[in-house]
This record gives C-alpha cells, sequence and structure tokens, in this order.
C-alpha cells in the first residue's frame, strides 16, 4: 500500500530535530486562533484610544526628556 509518504524522510533523527523547531502546532495554532476571535469580539464594542493624544503621557515624556538632558 502506498500512502504517498517516502520514508526516506521519517528518519527519527530529522523528525526530533522538526519537533524541536517547529513553533507551533495545529492545535496550538487554533488556540491563538480562537484567542484573538475571542479578543475582537469582546473589543468590539469598545472605543480605540490613542496613547498619543494621552495629555499625561506627554507630560511623562516632557520630563523625562528634561531628566536625561539634565545627566
Amino acid at each position: 500500500m502506498d500512502n504517498g509518504i517516502d520514508p526516506r524522510n521519517m528518519n527519527a533523527e530529522l523528525m526530533a530535530l522538526m519537533m524541536r523547531t517547529t513553533p507551533m502546532d495545529g492545535n496550538l495554532n487554533y488556540r491563538y486562533y480562537m484567542d484573538q476571535y475571542n479578543s475582537s469580539i469582546t473589543n468590539r464594542q469598545l472605543g480605540v484610544t490613542n496613547p498619543f493624544l494621552n495629555p499625561f503621557n506627554w507630560a511623562r515624556f516632557f520630563r523625562d526628556l528634561k531628566a536625561n538632558k539634565k545627566k
């Protein structure tokens, strides 16, 4: 029976190397996708904030900038 898999590609060392270097398998890809989907559903009705419009961030930035110039 020919299943289309070349037995030379089923080397144990090669398979072990692939298992160590493969970042995510199908299960983890599915989990990541579902987490991203759930996040998008949760945040759908929230307003998007822009940190550049926050005056407290700008005040902190200028304070830190002045502190670095004094050093």
